[in-house]
């Protein structure tokens, strides 16, 4: 008979533990599939940083030549190599300019072609379009300006359409990324608040601790054994990841579920068992998730 009652017990024990583990494994599965998620949000973030400080650093450079020319322009008594000064200052602006419409791009194409959005790039690209128009009317002015003095702004012009073309090209995409990235910015919400559902309940395990008595009385246990119909809600709920002791204050005191007797110790004073101890709380919780400690 005890041969039967313990075959009994340890396949029992063994059926736990198998339900338990592939629960387990899917839902560190799945959380670190958030993570990772997460992982990308923050790293497309940086770029796009990175990305937007060159483009206002390139705006100031624009600024700073925009101000040597209205300044040499405006010399009633202009000289040859002034007017070259000039020439050569537009060209610069025209690269710097085409330099920050490749930026644009690409951040459009890194924008279309990641699947994290953020609600931070909104504000950029709002400020972004923002810049591109005034800069759009300065070079306008620029240009009537030069013209005004006999310069010859044949590629500054052709150059200005082009911006022109690509600020309204941008401004179509960008509303449409924008409601994009709303969209988006409500998903990344619901995957981090996933992800914390999901930490909770990776983190999350029963106790429960009586006499044999108390334990039957509450469908625990039958007999020494422990059913495979039982209340969880009798149980107490604990977070694995801080609890590591339990009152026992008892004479003697057994586990019924299965863990690693090198896991855990029992404190005890000179006439009883004071606490239960887990000193490997990572093996202790593998092979089960309840804790059941009979009361002798």
């Amino acid at each position: 008979m005890n041969f039967i009652k313990y075959f009994l017990i340890i396949t029992l024990a063994v059926t736990i533990f198998s339900c338990n583990s592939g629960k387990i494994k899917k839902l560190e599965e799945e959380n670190n599939s958030l993570i990772e998620q997460t992982a990308q949000k923050d790293s497309l973030l940086n770029n796009f940083m990175s990305a937007f400080n060159d483009f206002e650093s390139n705006l100031e450079l624009i600024k700073e030549k925009e101000s040597l020319i209205s300044m040499n322009s405006g010399d009633p008594e202009m000289r040859v190599d002034q007017k070259e000064k000039i020439l050569s200052d537009i060209q610069m602006i025209n690269q710097l300019l085409d330099d920050n419409k490749s930026i644009i791009a690409d951040l459009s194409s890194r924008l279309e072609g990641s699947d994290a959005k953020l609600g931070e790039f909104r504000r950029m690209v709002s400020r972004l379009k923002k810049q591109l128009e005034e800069k759009d009317t300065e070079v306008a002015s620029l240009k009537t300006s030069l013209a005004d003095m006999d310069f010859t702004v044949e590629n500054l012009n052709r150059r200005i359409d082009t911006l022109n073309r690509a600020t309204e090209n941008l401004t179509a995409q960008t509303m449409e990324q924008a409601e994009q990235i709303s969209d988006m910015d409500q998903t990344i919400h619901q995957k981090d608040s996933a992800i914390a559902v999901k930490t909770e309940k990776l983190n999350t395990g029963f106790f429960i601790a009586g006499t044999s008595k108390e334990l039957k009385s509450k469908n625990i246990i039958t007999k020494n054994s422990l059913k495979q119909d039982f209340n969880e809600k009798v149980f107490t709920q604990i977070d694995i990841s801080k609890t590591n002791s339990f009152p026992v204050d008892s004479k003697k005191a057994s586990l019924l579920t299965s863990h690693p007797s090198d896991s855990y110790v029992f404190n005890k004073d000179e006439n009883k068992i004071e606490s239960l101890q887990i000193t490997d709380p990572e093996r202790f919780w593998k092979t089960s998730r309840y804790l059941v400690v009979v009361l002798n």
